[in-house]
């Protein structure tokens, strides 16, 4: 009988010479699960560094507790409603405006199939066969000049409607999640080639190419798959 073998990395650096970035990522084997969430708190948002972290964690301790009736996209949607709701009525309290503000990306693995789900445009890439495939679908706008601009982030209005996906994962896989701050800075050959050398790779990689001196916080998260008989 098959079973599966997840080797994971993650790896993150601040934007320019600070010490602490906005983005937040975690890592974690639950049960038969592999989760991973990478978050990039919107700089423009007073707390997103705090929305980042909370998101995560929030995702994480549910899903400790998930009710064993509920399927993994049913409490992939929950959660990120959850939180959503919970960031959103916070800020409006405490700053009457949505201050507690970040992107989410989503990835559970069980077994041979992958679940995952994205809010605003930090990306999950499947890497099979040396192509690099985007399995997440940014919410920005895409008129020129404005593709920085998010249509949907965690905290941002009451509602939030996740881009939600499913696919089926294969020996040697390799699957990305990353915040924009990386693949703004690698083109898709650079994320292809050092997608296989993994998290801290890529990012350095991002790093030497801004001479150090990143324009965003830039993160990375890499999970090989593989089967053993």
């Amino acid at each position: 009988m098959a079973t599966s073998n997840i080797n994971y990395s993650g790896f993150s650096l601040a934007k320019r010479k600070e010490l602490t970035g906005d983005d937040f990522y975690d890592i974690k084997n639950i049960g038969d699960l592999t989760i991973a969430v990478v978050c990039d708190g919107v700089g423009s948002a007073t707390e997103g560094a705090a929305a980042a972290k909370r998101t995560t964690t929030h995702l994480m301790n549910n899903f400790k507790i998930r009710p064993k009736s509920w399927s993994i996209e049913k409490s992939i949607r929950t959660f990120i409603e959850s939180i959503n709701a919970i960031l959103y009525k916070e800020s409006q309290v405490n700053y009457e405006a949505s201050e507690l503000v970040t992107t989410l990306t989503i990835v559970v693995i069980q077994g041979n199939r992958i679940y995952g789900a994205n809010v605003g445009d930090s990306r999950v890439y499947l890497y099979r066969d040396k192509k690099l495939n985007q399995l997440s679908s940014d919410h920005a706008m895409d008129e020129p000049g404005y593709e920085n601009v998010l249509t949907q982030a965690i905290g941002i209005s009451e509602d939030v409607e996740p881009y939600y996906f499913e696919n089926i994962i294969q020996k040697d896989d390799k699957i990305l999640l990353c915040s924009d701050g990386l693949y703004n800075v690698l083109n898709d050959k650079l994320l292809t080639h050092h997608i296989t050398l993994g998290a801290h790779s890529l990012v350095k990689k991002a790093s030497k190419l801004s001479e150090d001196n990143l324009p965003d916080d830039t993160t990375a998260v890499v999970d090989k798959y593989s089967t053993s008989r």
